[in-house]
């Protein structure tokens, strides 16, 4: 009988501070805001306040994003992707990457239910 391949390694770093990602959905992927702080804001020392201004958006808004309590629109997105020279797709999946891994968490009994029509 032929040996089944080996699969390969489904993961690559995308932060020394946040962990793995993985190629699909990720275990419990860190949010946006979290990512925007760590790994642009604080590296560069650019302030709360500093951004805000800069991306033309209210304080408050941005720090709780930051803090994980607001999610990444589509405007902020935007507007992080000229700030920082990516793209608005890069926050916006790992946005709804964070936000597709809460509901299939919160809701899993209810999906477990829902039937395959064909």
């Amino acid at each position: 009988m032929k040996a089944r391949p080996k699969k390969a390694n489904a993961t690559r770093t995308i932060s020394k501070r946040t962990g793995y990602m993985r190629v699909g959905l990720m275990h419990n992927p860190p949010h946006a805001g979290i990512i925007l702080n760590e790994d642009f804001l604080k590296p560069l020392r650019i302030s709360l306040r500093t951004a805000a201004k800069n991306l033309s958006i209210k304080y408050e808004s941005l720090r709780l994003v930051v803090k994980g309590e607001k999610g990444i629109s589509p405007s902020l997105a935007t507007r992080l992707s000229i700030m920082f020279g990516n793209s608005p797709q890069f926050w916006l999946n790992m946005q709804g990457n964070y936000d597709l891994w809460h509901v299939m968490q919160s809701e899993n009994k209810n999906l477990k239910k829902i039937k395959l029509i064909n």
